[in-house]
C-alpha cells in the first residue's frame, strides 16, 4: 500500500512544487506562498522517508544506529507550522541501546507522529520534550511530552482507533498508524498521562532478544 501511494504521489507533488514556485514569480502573497512551499517540502520529505524505509526493507545491508543519534533527527522533524509558533524540541538520552536499521527507521516515523501531535497541542513558545531511557530489564522507553491543556475525554476514548478526525484536514488515522508501526517492531505505544499540565505518550520496546 505504501509503495502504491508513494508511486502515485511523487509526480503530482513535483508538479505542485513547480506551481507554487510559479505563484511566487507571479507576485502572489508572499506569506501564503511561503506556507504552501513549506507544506510541499514537508510532503516531499515524508514521501522520501517512506521510500528510504521501503528500500531498507528490501536491502541486503543491515546496520545498527545508537538511540542517541536518533534523537537529534527526531528534533529536526518538527513541522514548519510549529517552528513558526516558536515551539522547539528538547531531547535527553539515557540509553546506550543500538537499534537495527529497520527498527530505527520505524521508530523515527513513530516519534515524528507523536512529536507532531504534541506540537499541535503545545502553547506557542513552549517545548516538546523527547526522552529515551534504558531500563534494568533491557527494555527501552521513549517519551514525548507537551505542556498543552490535555486531551478531552471523548478523544481519549477512541485514541488509537481509526475515527473521524477533530483536526481540520485530518484523517483520524494518525495514532492508529503509529500503534501499528510500534507493533511491527515488537513494541507498544500508550498514553501515559494527560491533563492541564500536559500530555505524555510513551513508546516501549522490549529487551533485545539473545
Amino acid at each position: 500500500v505504501a509503495s502504491h501511494l508513494v508511486h502515485g504521489l511523487r509526480n503530482p507533488l513535483a508538479g505542485l512544487q513547480g506551481f507554487v514556485a510559479g505563484l511566487a514569480d507571479g507576485g502572489a502573497d508572499s506569506a501564503t506562498v511561503a506556507d504552501a512551499s513549506a507544506t510541499a517540502r514537508r510532503m516531499k520529505s515524508m514521501i522520501d522517508e517512506v521510500v528510504r524505509v521501503l528500500r531498507d526493507e528490501d536491502g541486503v545491508h543491515a546496520y545498527e544506529i545508537p538511540v542517541a543519534e536518533l534523537l537529534p533527527m527526531i528534533a529536526g522533524r518538527l513541522p514548519p507550522s510549529a517552528t513558526a509558533r516558536r515551539i522547539h524540541v528538547e531531547t535527553r538520552c539515557e540509553s546506550s541501546r543500538l537499534l537495527p536499521n529497520r527498527e530505527a527507521n520505524l521508530l523515527l516515523l513513530i516519534a515524528e507522529n507523536l512529536v507532531s501531535n504534541a506540537a499541535e497541542g503545545s502553547p506557542d513558545g513552549r517545548p516538546v520534550r523527547v526522552t529515551a531511557a534504558d531500563h534494568a530489564d533491557g527494555s527501552l522507553e521513549l517519551r514525548v511530552s507537551d505542556e498543552g491543556p490535555g486531551l478531552p475525554q471523548d478523544v481519549r476514548r477512541n485514541l488509537f482507533q481509526p475515527t473521524a478526525s477533530t483536526k481540520p484536514g485530518g484523517s483520524g488515522l494518525g495514532l492508529a498508524i503509529t500503534r501499528r508501526l510500534a507493533v511491527s517492531i515488537g513494541g507498544e505505544v500508550a498514553l501515559e498521562s494527560t491533563g492541564p499540565q500536559g500530555t505524555v505518550f510513551v513508546l516501549r520496546l522490549p529487551p533485545v532478544a539473545v
